[in-house]
């Protein structure tokens, strides 16, 4: 009896680190004109509890529980979430504003006094007592907890012409991945101290194996760096994110088969990345055949054994 409870209880908290929504979230991360060949992405983001999302039908984002509990409904756009012991962490166009688990804001401050649509923080993350923004051409900066004050900035000036497109933390230290703004100038993986924001190391791509696009989002799990470079999910080990060698990614391949008149392809992920147990959850992008057109599609795919 007690071995059938405690696998009982381990089921469902597995089952519970899916959102119950996964499918109508993944359902509507795309929206694909037909007649005028045009997308447009509603890509999720998800943290170990929550998830971020775009309602097309309302045009509002909500944050939900994984048991698919609404807990935060804004028409403001949200960009980026990071989930810390007694809250949520969001970014908006001009605010960081932290909620509770009930949806409440608990604290909020105003970091892009321009209000410019460039300088807004793609990517939020919580470390120690910093709040740290990824603001892509701007650079990324961090703030203290507690005055709201600015306490350092790294703009990649020692790099040069390259754009931070996407941020994570393996609860040390910042990595970013750049891409560049201009023919010939740095694309790869930069590594910041997370203290004082000082650039570690700087590790270009493998012109040969690709570069980083613009539309990325990274995510640290048991010493990989995980990457959603345009679709296409690419893995770097902590080992090669530390030698000198240009960074030469795996590539995780999730195959559609042909089916009729649609040839086989390869899924093409939308958004973030939910990394759990050795196993991927993502939005995927694939093709379809209907009523003898061939149009574009989402849905949820699951990838295991990572």
């Amino acid at each position: 009896m007690k071995w059938f409870l405690f696998f009982l209880l381990f089921s469902l908290s597995s089952l519970a680190a899916i959102p119950l929504n996964i499918d109508s979230i993944c359902d509507q991360s795309l929206d694909f004109d037909l007649n005028n060949k045009t997308m447009t992405y509603y890509p999720p983001t998800f943290t170990e509890n929550f998830v971020l999302y775009q309602d097309k039908l309302s045009d509002t984002s909500l944050i939900e529980d994984n048991l698919g509990r609404v807990i935060f409904k804004t028409d403001q756009p949200i960009y980026s979430m990071f989930e810390v012991f007694d809250g949520i962490w969001i970014s908006g166009d001009v605010k960081v504003q932290k909620i509770d688990f009930n949806g409440m804001i608990v604290n909020e401050f105003i970091y892009n006094q321009t209000g410019s649509y460039k300088s807004r923080a793609i990517d939020i993350v919580k470390l120690n007592n910093l709040i740290i923004l990824n603001q892509g051409s701007r650079g990324i900066l961090a703030y203290d907890e507690s005055t709201l004050s600015l306490v350092w900035e790294n703009y990649f000036s020692e790099i040069g012409d390259a754009k931070s497109v996407a941020m994570t933390t393996d609860g040390t230290n910042i990595w970013a991945a750049l891409s560049n703004t201009a023919p010939n100038t740095f694309t790869g993986i930069v590594q910041l101290d997370g203290k004082d924001g000082m650039t570690l190391k700087a590790t270009p791509y493998d012109y040969s194996k690709g570069i980083i696009g613009l539309d990325v989002k990274a995510k640290f799990y048991r010493g990989k760096l995980f990457l959603n470079n345009e679709g296409w999910i690419h893995v770097l080990t902590i080992k090669q994110l530390l030698t000198e060698k240009k960074l030469k990614p795996r590539w995780i391949a999730h195959v559609i088969p042909k089916d009729g008149n649609v040839n086989q392809h390869y899924m093409m992920s939308i958004g973030d990345l939910k990394i759990d147990n050795e196993s991927i959850t993502t939005c995927g992008k694939f093709l379809i055949e209907n009523n003898s057109k061939i149009e574009f599609k989402s849905k949820s795919f699951f990838i295991n054994k990572i």
